[in-house]
């Protein structure tokens, strides 16, 4: 399965604060740096890269940069920051560069913390699960590839037999970001009818609940 890639853009224009004159905008070259720093805490991000008219520095345990000898005029300093998997986030703030000027350029980001979805064979998000007929085993996937997921699946109904795994970590022990789950359901004690249990899946990305029907003629 394809690997998720989170990537938020976001584009805001920042200009000196000084007053500028006709010899600041000539040609020449200014100073551009800065301090990239997680949004939630507000801590300087560690490892950030930023890259700014082709060249390219990565942010030290303050989370700051700098970019000296930069050609006067617009310039886009884009930031690229990742998460504990690797996926990234990624922002972007346009600067005028002034000539023999420093131009300050903070830029606050968003770390994805992750989101995790329950999918069927067909890798369609699911919220119920459906056993008909004779079928006694139904198999579902927890998918989260660009977080540290821990998980727990629970449930209270007495017709479900056996869940192949009821606890675990994403990424598993394989380095996977997705997790086969198979349900099996005891049919000599399901009703007559329509039969309905919820498995909780309890996450340290937040909880979800799976319905599950079983028929019985």
């Amino acid at each position: 399965m394809k690997r998720i890639i989170f990537l938020v853009l976001a584009g805001t224009i920042l200009v000196c604060g000084c007053k500028k004159n006709k010899d600041e905008v000539t040609e020449g070259t200014g100073r551009v740096y800065g301090t990239i720093t997680d949004i939630s805490t507000g801590k300087p991000i560690q490892g950030a890269v930023v890259e700014c008219n082709g060249d390219t520095v990565i942010t030290g345990e303050n989370g700051q940069y700098e970019f000296a000898g930069v050609a006067t005029g617009w310039c886009t300093v884009t930031v690229t920051a990742f998460n504990e998997v690797g996926c990234r986030s990624q922002y972007q703030k346009i600067v005028v560069i002034l000539k023999n000027k420093s131009t300050q350029c903070d830029v606050q980001v968003e770390i994805y913390k992750g989101m995790f979805v329950i999918m069927n064979n067909n890798w369609g998000e699911i919220d119920n699960l459906s056993f008909e007929n004779d079928e006694t085993t139904y198999s579902f996937y927890i998918v989260d590839e660009c977080a540290l997921l821990e998980w727990k699946i629970t449930t209270s109904a007495a017709w479900i037999s056996e869940i192949s795994k009821t606890s675990g970590k994403l990424p598993n022990n394989e380095g996977s970001g997705v997790e086969e789950i198979s349900i099996t359901i005891d049919r000599d004690k399901l009703s007559i009818g329509e039969n309905t249990a919820t498995i909780l899946i309890s996450t340290s990305l937040g909880n979800k609940e799976l319905l599950v029907y079983a028929y019985k003629n």
